[in-house]
């Protein structure tokens, strides 16, 4: 089965955000983490403030293979968009 990558990538830890209820919506649609999906980190305290750091993660993860980057503020979404032109980046 085809693994569905999705990698949150967020400027400020612990920050409240529509993560879970992305995440949710994935679940409804079938995906389940561990079987056909891969959240890379999910983790709300992982972040990267500096667009330096945010660029350099984002071209680590499009080394991997990521299919989809979330991206949860201005910053991640900018630095996400230097760093690939093959993934789609969602805006939250």
């Amino acid at each position: 089965d085809e693994v569905l990558s999705v990698a949150f990538l967020r400027a400020v830890a612990g920050a409240p955000s529509t993560e879970p209820a992305f995440v949710e919506e994935l679940r409804r649609t079938g995906f389940v983490e561990g079987r056909n999906l891969q959240l890379i980190d999910a983790d709300p305290d992982v972040a990267y403030p500096d667009p330096e750091d945010a660029r350099q993660v984002v071209e680590q993860w499009v080394g991997e293979g990521v299919d989809l980057i979330v991206a949860l503020s201005t910053s991640g979404a900018l630095a996400a968009s230097e760093a690939t032109d093959d993934v789609p980046i969602l805006f939250l």
